[in-house]
């Protein structure tokens, strides 16, 4: 979880940037009036550049001479810059003051620009304080009275303010719309440097919010131009977490670890509190995606504490979040939860849709692994309902993620399927790819632009000190740079086609794994569609039939009903367990556990799970063990492949038939082997047993329905556990099966 960065920057100073060193030159000689209206412009500069001691410096030194001369309108500018300064400092209560006496004093004197600037410092203390609404009704004021006085650039810097009010509430695309027409009248006003502004709030709700990374990073990297143009450094800081969140994204993790290091050091001069918990909270998130738990922990216990200094509910409930995360990880479930719910508690006081979506299906998920399966459906259900009013995509996936998993746990497979079924559609693989493709693209493209300028600088430095130690030199140097730039070029056009290349072969290979993944919804699909329909109408007509002419029955009749009912569910519900565990290893969501466990526990557990139902067909089961049969593996993956085996050999093997499962020693090896003298299978069809994609019609010797999933499942748990799984068959004669698995000895 991430903090939104749009309330930080949304105060926004009215003057252009380069005037600072004219200002101080004449200020020795400007007197009276005159002067105070030139300290304040000085303060604004200082501003401009987030060089806050000097700011107040000026601010205080306005304040006193206005006081002195009498000059009202001085005196309330300067109030408002002192306010301006210490709520952005977040030294809230100070900066509320000053804006207060500002107000009063420019309502006294009938100065409307005055009250107009001291109702965006208003709103400004009203958003930090976490009071959004009465920050909109203030700000709303401010845009008014700009408006009413002609004053485009202090109207577009009061409609940032209100960008970001707007924000905090959830309503996102309108506080897009009013960033976006701030970057359009600064822009207009050639006021690059405030446009900057617009474009880092902007940045900041793409990225953060809506998860559009590449409009969040093409606005960020706009900004970062402009305010490393004017050497301001601290929004330049702003920029570099945005891009370095890019980066996460596309799980690089490198990356983010320099720009969020360098900008916590540079938050860290300014001691603004606020800043240095971004920072590190930032840090925490990739050392967490590394699951590098202990380390994100102690970032995220210094984001905290910062957040406890200056009461920011919001930064207290994100870093309490993001710990629980990390317990999570570190499969500490009682302990995440705890933490889980003391976040959440603050969430719900600041009406976060967005943030309250995350804690809910992170509580659902640890729910889960504590088996509370009913409180964990329910808060996946409003973590959905809260997403969707935000459009936050990858919190509805999550909460339908959740769904599917609890249902799947508590035995309702219906609702499983139907919330995998959602969870599915979400997901947009092709999009997601080309997205991050085109990041790639960009970041690319912005790192060889930095790299160009700084090689850039430094060329241009040794060409100066080079010309003033021998002019005479200038032809060799002026060489020696010539082909320095020639081999810089080149190797700027040899990465190119390199990164094009490696683009290339990814979009193939996006389009191979596409064309797999349609293959696999086409057979999903196809089995939900034909093979669970025939056993439900089986067993609807039989019920029906038992629940209206149970009278007409004899006894026997109403056995052999109840048989088939049996064999029909059996049959249900081997399929659907099957279905599952497919879909799941298809979502990648099977973690491979291997452990060292006894083989011969698990053949010996199937066979007593399947002994009634050979028994109902009056088959024998042999059963010859070697007296230890210890592998490694997966064990839950092992016992789904040994159930499907045996399961088959019942189905395809005619009455008073014989099932034989043996395990024996293969050198560094363990061979289970589950052979019957069933109807076999016919050699056309045994090399596409284990085959995507093909079409099943084969049926059990008293027509037991079969998909051949259970076989393909099987394959793939073999491989994934370095085994080999073999078949031989001879039609009318019987089928063995072997699977040959890594000795645990």
């Amino acid at each position: 979880m991430k903090y939104i960065l749009t309330t930080i920057l949304f105060v926004a100073v009215l003057f252009a940037q380069t005037n600072l060193e004219k200002h101080l030159e004449k200020l020795e000689e400007t007197t009276g009036n005159a002067r105070v209206d030139l300290l304040n412009k000085i303060c604004e500069e200082y501003k401009n550049v987030s060089d806050n001691e000097n700011a107040i410096k000026y601010a205080e030194q306005a304040l006193s001479e206005a006081s002195q001369n009498e000059y009202a309108f001085g005196k309330i500018d300067a109030l408002n810059n002192l306010a301006s300064i210490y709520i952005l400092a977040q030294q809230l209560a100070q900066g509320n003051e000053y804006a207060r006496k500002a107000d009063s004093l420019s309502k006294v004197t009938n100065y409307k620009y005055g009250t107009a600037t001291a109702y965006r410092n208003i709103g400004a203390y009203y958003i930090y304080s976490n009071k959004p609404q009465y920050a909109i009704d203030t700000l709303k004021l401010s845009v008014e009275m700009f408006k009413e006085l002609d004053d485009t650039l202090g109207m577009a810097s009061s409609l940032m303010s209100l960008g970001a009010a707007y924000s905090r509430i959830n309503e996102i695309e309108t506080g897009i719309e009013l960033f976006e027409q701030a970057a359009e009248i600064f822009s207009k006003k050639n006021n690059d440097y405030q446009a900057a502004h617009a474009y880092l709030n902007l940045g900041s709700l793409y990225s953060t919010i809506i998860g559009d990374y590449q409009k969040g990073l093409d606005n960020s990297i706009k900004a970062l131009e402009k305010f490393q143009a004017v050497n301001d450094r601290v929004k330049a800081a702003y920029a570099m977490i945005i891009i370095g969140n890019t980066y996460e994204s596309l799980g690089n993790y490198d990356k983010p670890v320099e720009y969020y290091t360098e900008a916590l050091s540079i938050f860290e001069k300014t001691g603004n509190a606020y800043l240095i918990a971004n920072a590190d909270n930032n840090l925490g998130e990739v050392y967490k995606a590394r699951k590098e738990y202990t380390k994100a922990i102690e970032y995220y216990e210094q984001a905290l504490q910062k957040s406890k200094e200056i009461s920011n509910e919001e930064g207290i409930a994100v870093a309490l979040n993001n710990i629980g995360e990390c317990y999570y990880g570190l499969k500490n479930y009682n302990l995440a939860a705890d933490y889980y719910n003391q976040s959440f508690s603050l969430l719900e006081k600041l009406n976060d849709s967005h943030k309250l979506s995350i804690s809910l299906n992170n509580q659902a998920s640890v729910l889960i692994k504590l088996n509370k399966f009913s409180e964990a459906i329910s808060k996946a259900k409003r973590a959905i309902n809260l997403a969707e009013t935000v459009f936050a995509g990858k919190e509805i996936e999550r909460g339908y993620e959740n769904l599917y998993l609890s249902y799947k746990s508590v035995g309702n497979y219906k609702a499983a399927l139907e919330n995998f079924i959602q969870y599915e559609e979400i997901k947009d693989s092709l999009v997601n790819e080309k997205s991050s493709e085109e990041l790639a693209r960009t970041l690319a493209e912005y790192e060889t632009f930095q790299k160009e300028k700084e090689i850039e600088l430094l060329t241009k430095n040794a060409e100066l000190k080079e010309a003033e130690l021998k002019r005479q030199e200038t032809l060799t140097y002026l060489l020696v740079i010539i082909s320095m730039m020639l081999l810089v070029f080149a190797v700027v056009y040899y990465r190119r086609f390199v990164e094009r290349k490696i683009m290339n072969n990814k979009l193939l290979q996006s389009e191979k794994e596409l064309k797999e993944l349609n293959e696999t919804k086409d057979l999903f699909f196809s089995i939900i569609a034909h093979d669970l329909r025939g056993p439900f109408n089986s067993l609807l007509g039989i019920t029906e039939l038992l629940a209206e002419d149970t009278s007409e029955l004899s006894q026997d009749e109403i056995k052999r009903l109840s048989k088939e009912v049996n064999n029909n569910a059996r049959n249900v519900y081997l399929l659907l367990e099957n279905l599952l565990e497919w879909s799941s290893s298809q979502l990648g969501k099977h973690i491979f556990e291997p452990v060292k466990f006894d083989l011969n526990e698990v053949v010996t557990q199937n066979v007593n799970l399947y002994r009634k139902a050979a028994e109902l067909k009056e088959i024998t089961f042999n059963v010859n063990l070697e007296s230890e049969a210890f592998v490694y593996g997966d064990k839950n993956m092992i016992e789904s492949v040994t159930r499907n085996l045996i399961n088959n050999s019942i189905k395809f093997t005619n009455r008073n038939g014989t099932v034989e499962i043996t395990t024996s020693k293969q050198n560094d090896s363990v061979q289970l082997s589950v052979s019957d003298n069933g109807i076999g299978i016919p050699e056309n069809e045994i090399d596409n047993l284990f085959k995507l994609g093909r079409e099943v019609k084969k049926v059990g010797t008293e027509n037991e329905k079969g998909t051949g999933l259970g076989l393909i499942l099987s394959k793939e748990f073999i491989d994934k556990n370095n085994g080999k799984i073999e078949v031989k068959s001879k039609e009318g004669e019987g089928t063995t099966f072997k699977v040959t698995l890594p000795s645990a000895n």
